[in-house]
């Protein structure tokens, strides 16, 4: 391993690592900034799908292929957790390991550091936070970004955030909390000279091409994000900007302080003081500048290369297999269903993206969501598409309950936490605290006027499933599935378990099929806080079933019912065979054409094929 001879201290390995999701324009930014610093072959990327590929001038030393949940939530949770793990590995390798977003960029102000002071900074401390900066085209007074011009040249505003503040330097082993913005137990130990230079905002045109390419917009839990960063595009050019380094001391003590003057263990803040006295909520407009202008290089010489490369989004691999938008085609061409497929959802909560989003965005569903908090049904309405329908309903057993609203919506329910279980485990307690209890009435899903025969029922209601289910036999007889929050152990009080559940619904002639996520936890006690939190995850505690109705008898299947399986079977289950099964049962009944049928299955097996065996698949 070699490092860039003029940035660090000689015999000091420093390694990089970030993660990526479909992010070829950012993946060769950041192997040409942080190569030029400490050495491509000390980069790591752990990239996330198979469904893009590096571009030529993207150079990692390390690239290793993982999968994240697609949930925002879920996602940094649990990379947190992963990276911490990874982290801690390459610190036997590194003296020094550097953890940033693949769009988010160190540097180190000439007039308050260098690097050789930021390696000796985090060799004494462990561990060391940067002060984050938002940077924002002012469209006022910025220009598009220029390709072959350094990226600090074009562009002098950005917004200052605790959020953006991150512990993104190491010399131990940490703990790094959800999207690695705080370290576990640790008060904020800030550089004196390093800053987190965060450039997903630098230009309104990049943001909006890079955001359609993931398919943030379509997912309810990045979409929030995505528009508040494009409400900046409007405010940058209204706020006052601050400059940097008239300001540089307010914000260390915003940072490392809190507002009783203890030491800080979060950079967030919810207000500060600006030097006009005003109080802003979050953040700071702020000046970069000017020595700053070089400290990023240009993304490349060749200005017409790279924007060609923007404009083509993520590159598609040599006979790569039909994206699944076009899989769901053929496969609604091929069953040609008399409707769309109808989901009712009990406790559509309008915080994460739901099983089916992918099936909406297509136009290819009807969602009948049922949600009785009045800001999550809120956001359902506000983001609701012309095939969503939304009541502020409890669904239940049609009699009056309490509903006990907890700290984080997620866990209200009509059952009260279960405060044993809650201290026995680390299952996110302070989420389950009761901030009040109201009364609801409660509508049997048999009684929904207009509710249309559903196809699916998705359930989430934190313990009253078994009273739904009792309270929607008319419309379950027609059902083909049911998605359900399931638990192995009573989070909440006289809760009914996976096994009350399974015996249920076998009774209304569903049987479970797999589990699409089950969560494990370990205990709380005085020894387990030393080990890695996913080597002591030993205790099932919950997740989500599906369930089919006749799941071994295919053939007594309605012709209609077996389409839509197939449907929810490929593309929200996950269950290939499932699907191609159902096919398979109405190719024999004549209902599809057989070269048909045999087309769709060529196109998913063409997914898990080599390259050469797609091509021959899918010619």
């Amino acid at each position: 391993m070699t490092n860039h001879p003029a940035f660090v201290p000689s015999g000091v390995r420093v390694a990089v690592m970030t993660h990526a999701r479909k992010e070829p324009f950012f993946c060769a930014l950041f192997s040409r900034h942080y190569g030029a610093l400490f050495g491509t072959e000390n980069l790591f990327l752990y990239k996330d799908g198979e469904d893009w590929e590096l571009p030529a001038d993207a150079t990692f030393g390390t690239v290793i292929p993982v999968t994240f949940p697609s949930s925002r939530t879920e996602c940094d949770a649990y990379f947190a957790e992963f990276l911490s793990a990874e982290s801690a590995r390459l610190l036997t390798r590194y003296d020094i390991v550097l953890r940033v977003d693949v769009d988010e960029f160190l540097v180190v102000d000439p007039a308050q550091g260098s690097w050789t002071e930021v390696v000796k900074e985090a060799q004494d401390n462990g561990y060391l936070y940067a002060i984050g900066l938002d940077v924002v085209q002012n469209r006022k007074m910025e220009g598009p970004l220029r390709l072959d011009v350094p990226i600090l040249e074009q562009r002098s505003y950005a917004y200052f955030r605790g959020d953006y503040c991150k512990p993104c330097a190491i010399a131990r082993a940490v703990v790094w909390t959800s999207a690695c913005h705080t370290v576990h137990g640790e008060p904020v130990v800030l550089s004196k000279s390093l800053k987190l230079i965060h450039l997903a905002s630098m230009d309104q045109e990049l943001l909006q091409k890079r955001l359609e390419d993931r398919g943030d917009f379509a997912k309810a839990s990045y979409s929030s994000h995505a528009k508040s960063r494009f409400r900046q595009f409007e405010t940058v050019g209204k706020d006052t900007a601050f400059d940097l380094d008239a300001i540089d001391g307010l914000i260390r003590q915003r940072l490392c302080f809190d507002d009783v003057g203890a030491a800080a263990h979060t950079p967030r803040f919810t207000q500060v003081t600006a030097p006009d006295g005003t109080v802003r909520k979050k953040s700071l407009c702020v000046r970069l500048p000017k020595r700053y202008a070089p400290l990023i290089a240009a993304p490349a010489a060749d200005q017409g290369a790279v924007q060609e490369r923007i404009d083509r989004g993520s590159r598609a691999k040599t006979a790569q297999p039909p994206a699944e938008a076009d899989r769901l085609r053929l496969l609604l061409d091929l069953l040609a269903p008399e409707r769309k497929t109808v989901i009712a959802d009990v406790g559509a909560s309008g915080s994460k993206e739901p099983p089916y989003a992918f099936l909406l965005k297509q136009g290819a569903c009807q969602v009948w969501g049922f949600e009785p908090q009045p800001e999550e049904y809120a956001k359902l309405v506000a983001a609701a598409g012309p095939n969503e329908h939304y009541l502020p309903s409890a669904v239940g057993d049609g009699t009056v309950k309490r509903l006990h609203l907890t700290s984080h919506p997620g866990f209200s329910s009509t059952l009260v936490p279960n405060q044993r279980v809650s201290r026995a485990l680390q299952r996110r307690k302070k989420d389950m605290i009761v901030q009040s209890v109201i009364d609801v009435p409660t509508v049997r899903l048999d009684d929904v006027a207009g509710l249309p025969q559903i196809d699916l029922l998705k359930i989430d209601v934190s313990g009253g499933e078994i009273d739904v289910f009792l309270n929607a036999t008319t419309k379950l007889a027609g059902a083909i599935a049911v998605i359900t929050e399931t638990s192995a152990l009573p989070i909440y009080e006289n809760q009914p378990l996976l096994g009350d559940q399974m015996v249920c619904l076998n009774r209304l002639g569903f049987q479970l099929h797999k589990f699409s996520f089950f969560r494990s936890v370990p205990f709380r006690g005085k020894l387990t806080s030393g080990v890695p939190r996913r080597a002591r995850a030993d205790q099932l505690s919950d997740g989500g079933a599906i369930f089919v109705r006749k799941l071994f008898d295919f053939e007594s299947q309605p012709t209609e019912a077996l389409k839509h399986l197939a449907i929810l079977a490929d593309f929200i289950f996950a269950s290939r065979s499932l699907a191609l099964k159902s096919v398979e049962v109405l190719m024999d009944r004549g209902v599809i054409a057989a070269d048909g049928a045999r087309k769709y299955a060529a196109a998913m097996s063409a997914k898990h094929r080599s390259p050469e065996r797609r091509a021959r698949l899918l010619s």
